[in-house]
């Protein structure tokens, strides 16, 4: 989905401006499918020489996987939107510029907030005497040290990246293009873009299997107050500062535990 491509309220039709972003998406799944068998051929290779041990061999790849969607986004940028090189952190609201104390405390707002989610849910789960595991220690719980680092640091920033930084605003761009006629709904597009792209990310932690699907709605919840302050500011600092610190905490307490 694209958002450069002709504004939907100027275009001819309904039908280009859905052409046009179509034709974003596919772009993008070609760069990003092409990206991860490249990857997984390098990976299956080194595995076949010895090189990478049958220990860390998913987690190698689970990394590498999750590398591509951000150099897939880099390079749909600069390749097909002919954005330049120096000007893609800006397109995605991650300029240098744009950190601030104003932003540095947004994070941690942020931060608070899913620390207080996580206390309730504790609490709950006390009461209930239910146990509420999200099962991250047991899915990660024998990773080499480098994953626990790349899990507090490099992760968080991919993922923020990907889904606030990048998808988030075109499928703002996108609602407001279909809903132009309905002005009404059309006003909806940035809350329509932040729940979608928040119900992809949340999706997508449901490998982890955790109880009552805890770690989905928790994802979910991060990627609504994450992509509400990404929309309303701009800037993709304070959702990669508090990210940073919700994926420390989990990696900190898998470690101690």
């Amino acid at each position: 989905m694209d958002v450069t491509v002709q504004d939907p309220h100027t275009s001819d039709t309904l039908i280009k401006f859905l052409a046009d972003c179509i034709m974003g998406f596919v772009v993008f799944l070609v760069i990003l499918t092409l990206l991860v068998i490249i990857v997984s051929q390098v990976l299956v290779t080194l595995a076949n020489q010895g090189t990478i041990g049958s220990s860390e061999y998913s987690y190698i790849g689970d990394a590498g996987i999750l590398l591509c969607l951000s150099v897939s986004i880099a390079i749909y940028l600069r390749a097909y939107k002919r954005i330049k090189a120096f000007d893609i952190p800006a397109a995605i609201g991650a300029n240098l510029s744009m950190i601030s104390i104003r932003t540095i405390g947004l994070g941690l707002i942020i931060f608070s907030m899913i620390i207080c989610i996580e206390l309730i849910v504790a609490l709950i789960s006390a009461l209930t005497n239910v146990q509420i595991s999200s099962n991250v220690a047991q899915t990660i719980g024998n990773a080499p040290a480098w994953f626990y680092i790349f899990s507090a640091t490099i992760e968080p920033i991919n993922e923020e990246v990907a889904f606030r930084g990048f998808l988030l605003p075109r499928l703002k761009y996108f609602f407001g293009g279909i809903l132009k006629n309905l002005p009404e709904l059309a006003q909806f597009n940035g809350t329509m873009a932040i729940v979608l792209s928040a119900a992809i990310f949340g999706a997508l932690h449901a490998s982890y299997n955790s109880t009552f699907g805890i770690e989905v709605i928790a994802a979910f919840i991060f990627g609504i107050i994450s992509g509400f302050v990404y929309d309303r500011t701009g800037s993709l600092y304070p959702g990669i500062i508090a990210h940073i610190f919700v994926n420390s905490i989990a990696v900190i307490g898998i470690l101690g535990s």
